[in-house]
């Protein structure tokens, strides 16, 4: 178990340094760095189901008793969680880099206290898995809330501008797609800490 605890950390922290760089890639406009994410997905892909093959592996070899039965089959559950969480970032990449393909681009909404929050549920989530600190789960939740309450406060000002300037319709939706991508990072984080600590307090 202390094997798949640590690659379980390890895939965690890799999403974190993903989410953190496509963010930055995103408000720099950096085409070069939006690529490295992309290719930072696709090794990330394998590393999932490297993770979910070794946890086959204790099963069919080390017959776990109950609990630890359940924390295996979790843990596939969150192999592939954090794989959608992965691939969201590797989305936010690619319109990116339709952004920076545009002349004279620039991001006319702010995104920082949104990405700032999902990269606390981030921090908020690993440190509960790796001290099982139950009451960190009310303060993901929390922060959560927060991302929720600033997506719908961009898609209210997205909504005005398109109003205003009809003609930057797509590209205003485009930009405000990583809006959607962050939240759900957010939500897939949040599922995380609420089914480790359903597994805890039994």
């Amino acid at each position: 178990m202390e094997v798949l605890n640590s690659r379980l950390g390890n895939l965690f922290t890799q999403v974190e340094a993903n989410v953190a760089q496509s963010s930055a890639a995103f408000r720099e406009v950096n085409s070069a760095m939006a690529d490295r994410v992309i290719q930072l997905h696709k090794a990330y892909v394998q590393n999932c189901a490297d993770f979910e093959e070794e946890c086959m592996r204790v099963l069919a070899l080390l017959h776990p008793v109950a609990i630890d039965l359940r924390t295996i089959m979790l843990y596939v559950k969150f192999g592939y969680d954090l794989e959608r969480m992965n691939a969201l970032t590797s989305r936010i990449a690619k319109k990116t880099k339709i952004l920076a393909a545009e002349p004279n681009v620039s991001i006319p909404l702010d995104f920082k206290n949104q990405i700032d929050k999902v990269e606390q549920i981030l921090k908020l989530c690993r440190n509960l898995l790796l001290n099982s600190d139950l009451m960190l789960v009310n303060d993901i939740k929390k922060v959560s809330q927060e991302v929720h309450g600033l997506k719908a406060n961009l898609q209210n000002t997205v909504e005005k501008m398109i109003v205003a300037t009809p003609g930057d319709a797509r590209r205003l939706l485009g930009i405000f797609g990583i809006s959607r991508h962050l939240d759900r990072i957010a939500d897939l984080t949040t599922g995380i800490a609420a089914d480790w600590a359903e597994l805890h307090r039994r």
